[in-house]
């Protein structure tokens, strides 16, 4: 009995002080993003750029994307983000909350724990979605389990799924910030997700102390903002070209 109470109180301590940290991680990000340096000239999309935050735990509760949302928002993007929830329908739920968007349609950007998500998504062929964006971490092997092929896998994708490779920031100084950042996320990937859902510190910014991943998502922000653009003056061209017609009687 002694041992199960001290087990238990263990439990509580290392959660307790798990979830403290990473309050205190986010009160640094943001203290370091209200300083941040803006980059001039930003094209802005058209539509909303919507993040997929992945599996949440007591060691990963806030911040799925750490500080990438909020770089964009201070450069004016229109950012929101949707989390997925385990259940039989998971791309259902996520095109549900599309719905209550009051955008015309949006970006949708995931890493590699939503990649099925992603794929299910991309077979839907919503009206809402505009694009669909993977990232991932080029120098490390796709973190999708094997499974048998399903006729699923035979549907092609109708949207098509873009991957952001993303170049790892330089090294930074080990610190104990990062130490306890890589615990709680060994502790989140190992006990919490199957191997299908653990996330790479790459894709999400887990350990970049100097923005160096955030610029790169801003760089495919500006690409889709130029595709926006393109496709509004052709829906435009159009639409002209229609309103010019003659009418014959």
């Amino acid at each position: 009995m002694a041992v199960l109470v001290l087990a238990l109180a263990s439990a509580v301590i290392l959660i307790s002080a798990a979830i403290a940290f990473q309050l205190f991680r986010q009160k640094e990000r943001r203290r370091a993003v209200s300083n941040l340096e803006l980059k001039p000239n930003c094209l802005l999309t058209r539509y909303p750029l919507v993040f997929l935050s992945g599996r949440r735990s007591p060691f990963r509760l806030f911040d799925h994307w750490n500080e990438i949302p909020l770089y964009l928002r201070e450069h004016g993007y229109d950012v929101w983000e949707i989390e997925t929830v385990p259940g039989p329908n998971p791309a259902g739920a996520i095109l549900s909350a599309i719905n209550e968007l009051p955008a015309a349609k949006c970006h949708l950007i995931g890493d590699h724990s939503t990649l099925q998500e992603l794929e299910d998504l991309a077979r839907s062929k919503h009206p809402k979605i505009a694009s669909l964006t993977c990232v991932r971490n080029p120098k490390t092997r796709a973190q999708t389990k094997p499974r048998k092929p399903t006729p699923e896998d035979l549907k092609p994708l109708e949207s098509a799924i873009e991957y952001l490779g993303l170049e790892p920031a330089e090294p930074q100084n080990k610190t104990w910030r990062s130490f306890l950042a890589g615990f709680c996320l060994f502790i989140h990937n190992h006990v919490f997700l199957d191997r299908s859902r653990r996330i790479d510190p790459v894709e999400t910014g887990e350990f970049d102390t100097s923005f160096a991943i955030a610029s790169q998502f801003l760089e495919h922000a500006v690409l889709l903002a130029e595709r926006d653009l393109m496709s509004g003056q052709i829906e435009i061209g159009a639409e002209s070209c229609r309103s010019q017609m003659p009418i014959h009687t």
